[in-house]
């Protein structure tokens, strides 16, 4: 952005200066970057790029979790599945391989970074509908969901893997092109896991299966007679929705608190790579909370709200790999950091709000009886 009156161009032009002038201070020289690849016969570095045909099984990897999820939506048979798999696939290996691909591997990026953090989660949700019996123990739900994040973080990972891999070459490294759709993979993962819990468990009482008993839910929610209730709930979620998109991006949206630069601060200091807030502030310690309401029988509608929250932070660990000019282990380190903060906040949520519960029903047992 311009800075004291000054055009844009003087601006990045003094920029570049005062990092160049910086860097030399500290004993580095300045050059042709020698990152990507071997120099040739010349001496000049020459540009990565990925082989096309390198670029096919990840593809196919991507495209089977989209169907994967899709079948979790709908009801798709395991012939139907592998048919629908087998034409998506067949269809982005020609565009990769007939042309240059680059709006095809973004599409596949998103894809891999808003659907496989909702499969991680469905994957917990498993595992959490496998306890028939109700646990009140706090230490047993800490260690419980301890390992469950652990689980759904090396999940995650995968679609992470997948998204860097259609990413890595010259143009993406260097910022040439650059990953399109932020925002939206933002806000995806949690749009999806809404959809995938509330047909899972079918929290608009509609029964069937398939697309009758989709658009049957859709018509139902749109149904609902309003209350102030419904309208509090949607003006909260409209706040956290413009707060947690509006955090995104660099340049614009909602300023940074100074309370959490001076944690940033704290965090770079301390661990290798500072994980991000959205992860060990928001998603982990939601995930706690959900794994919370699981094992001790919380109303569905609670459970349902933490669990979106919960993917906020799967979604956010993806999303930090759409970054490609962060070298891959450092935002592989920065998932990990994050999962041990995340775990240490999400702890602490747990043990306040076990210690919250039973003062809070003796309270609304003191007003009934009055």
């Amino acid at each position: 952005m311009p800075v004291d009156g000054r055009p844009l161009m003087e601006t990045n032009l003094q920029y570049v200066a005062d990092i160049k002038k910086s860097v030399e201070e500290r004993g580095y020289t300045i050059g042709k970057a020698g990152v990507f690849a071997e120099s040739d016969s010349h001496g000049y570095y020459m540009p990565y790029f990925t082989q096309r045909v390198e670029l096919l099984p990840v593809a196919a990897a991507i495209m089977a979790g989209c169907v994967m999820f899709l079948a979790l939506l709908i009801r798709l048979g395991n012939g139907r599945q592998l048919l629908l798999w087998a034409v998506l696939t067949a269809a982005a290996w020609a565009v990769l391989l007939l042309f240059r691909g680059l709006m095809l591997r973004q599409v596949l990026a998103m894809a891999a970074a808003c659907v496989f953090p909702v499969l991680s989660m469905n994957v917990i949700l498993d595992i959490w509908d496998s306890y028939k019996s109700k646990t009140n123990g706090v230490v047993k739900i800490i260690f419980n969901a301890s390992w469950q994040l652990a689980l759904a973080v090396a999940l995650s990972l995968v679609g992470a893997a997948f998204l860097s891999a259609i990413l890595t070459d010259s143009r993406f490294l260097l910022e040439i092109d650059i990953y399109r759709g932020v925002k939206l993979t933002f806000m995806l993962p949690v749009l999806l896991m809404a959809a995938l819990y509330a047909k899972r468990y079918d929290l608009l009482h509609t029964a069937g299966k398939g697309l009758p008993a989709l658009w049957s839910r859709i018509n139902g929610l749109l149904d609902v007679k309003l209350t102030y209730k419904h309208i509090a709930l949607l003006l909260v979620f409209l706040f956290v929705a413009y707060y947690f998109v509006g955090r995104s991006g660099h340049t614009g949206g909602v300023a940074v608190s100074g309370i959490e630069l001076k944690l940033r601060a704290l965090l770079e200091d301390a661990m290798y790579a500072r994980p991000r807030n959205k992860e060990f502030m928001i998603g982990h310690p939601a995930f706690f909370l959900a794994a919370m309401a699981a094992y001790r029988c919380a109303p569905r509608l609670w459970q349902f709200v933490l669990v979106c929250g919960a993917v906020i932070g799967q979604g956010s660990l993806v999303q930090t790999f759409c970054h490609m000019r962060t070298p891959v282990v450092m935002s592989f380190v920065r998932a990990l950091d994050g999962y041990v903060v995340g775990v240490v906040f999400g702890a602490a949520a747990v043990l306040a709000l076990a210690a919250f519960i039973p003062l809070f029903v003796r309270l609304k047992r003191r007003y009934l009886e009055q």
